[in-house]
């Protein structure tokens, strides 16, 4: 018996790595049954080095962003003018058990902004 563990053991092991591993990097489709609803003033929006735009809410830890949003034909002054001091509704990606572990835990992407009831911006697949 001991031998069978010996021999298995390290086999069950590194497959349930590489399980974890293609888990975590498969894509999922963009959805609100995917996504989680975030509301808040908006303090700031911004725009990074790879062409995202962050946008922070007051209160609400993290720093959440648009991917490539200067290439989706947004306007970074244009959405600060709309946004800043104004209530949103921003549905991000759900953080999963991955990005605990994750340096960047507190960066997460967006979904759909949301303002006074209008969609400003969605990548929700339909």
């Amino acid at each position: 018996m001991k031998n069978l563990i010996k021999i298995y053991l390290p086999i069950f092991v590194f497959l349930g790595i590489i399980s974890l591993v293609v888990f975590a990097i498969i894509p999922q489709k963009a959805s609100p049954e995917n996504s989680e609803m975030k509301q808040g003033i908006v303090s700031y929006v911004n725009e990074n080095g790879l062409k995202d735009i962050t946008i922070s809410l007051q209160g609400v830890r993290g720093i959440f962003y648009i991917g490539e949003g200067l290439k989706k034909d947004l306007s970074v002054d244009a959405l600060r003018q709309a946004l800043v001091g104004n209530k949103v509704t921003l549905y991000i990606t759900k953080p999963s058990f991955f990005t605990k572990f994750s340096p960047m835990t507190s960066t997460l992407g967006i979904h759909e902004v949301i303002l006074n009831g209008k969609v400003l911006y969605s990548d929700f697949e339909e």
